[in-house]
């Protein structure tokens, strides 16, 4: 979970240097990290979705992902954990 966290902290301090993507007008290079979008950081605009926005706060989007990869972490470990108490019960 840190290595996604950092990046995005990364992202910002980049945004907040003046560093800018897509045709000049995006402040990440995602846009799901778009916070310059009409939905900014806590909005909900569908009717916005395009190219530079996903119509989505950037925070509902990164705690979007944060679940995910906790899911997939959490299912990841307990499929590890299954292999490995069956190779060890044979």
């Amino acid at each position: 979970m840190l290595p996604p966290l950092l990046y995005f902290v990364f992202i910002l301090l980049l945004g907040a240097a003046g560093v800018r993507w897509g045709k000049g007008n995006m402040t990440a290079p995602y846009p799901f990290l778009n916070y310059s979008a009409p939905a900014g950081w806590f909005g909900y605009m569908p009717e916005t979705a395009g190219r530079t926005t996903l119509g989505i706060g950037v925070f509902y989007a990164i705690a979007g992902l944060s679940v995910v990869l906790l899911l997939m972490s959490l299912l990841l470990y307990k499929l590890a954990f299954f292999l490995y108490k069956r190779a060890n019960d044979l």
